[in-house]
């Protein structure tokens, strides 16, 4: 498990990995997508659930329900559904790490530009 925090943000202590924000500011895609997303692939990892801290009432359900279509589907992206996309809840194949990157580095601030621009599987 990764958290990532801004620089110099008290946290309590955690049984995860913290990742600091590098760049402050940076939000969702710059900070979210691809800190979890970068260190998911480093760690050998396929796929990574990323999402905000604000979710009280998320539970282990909701990633165990996104990992199958993920797994079966070979999904670059799976959100959860109740009338709009939830970008900061879901499954991110972490081959998306470069793309994340380059959206940011472009100025790209949303997970929801990560979705529109999948990324195209090796040997296609």
């Amino acid at each position: 498990m990764f958290v990532l925090a801004a620089q110099g943000q008290p946290l309590p202590a955690l049984d995860a990995e913290v990742l600091r924000d590098e760049v402050g500011g940076r939000r969702a895609a710059g900070g979210d997508g691809a800190g979890a997303c970068a260190r998911a692939a480093e760690a050998g990892l396929e796929l990574a659930f990323v999402c905000a801290v604000d979710m009280p009432l998320l539970d282990a359900g909701l990633i165990d329900e996104l990992v199958g279509p993920a797994v079966r589907l070979g999904a670059d992206v799976v959100l959860p559904w109740d009338g709009r996309d939830h970008y900061l809840a879901g499954i991110y194949r972490t081959a998306l790490a470069a793309r994340v990157a380059e959206l940011v580095a472009a100025g790209e601030r949303s997970m929801a530009r990560v979705g529109e621009t999948p990324s195209t599987p090796s040997g296609s």
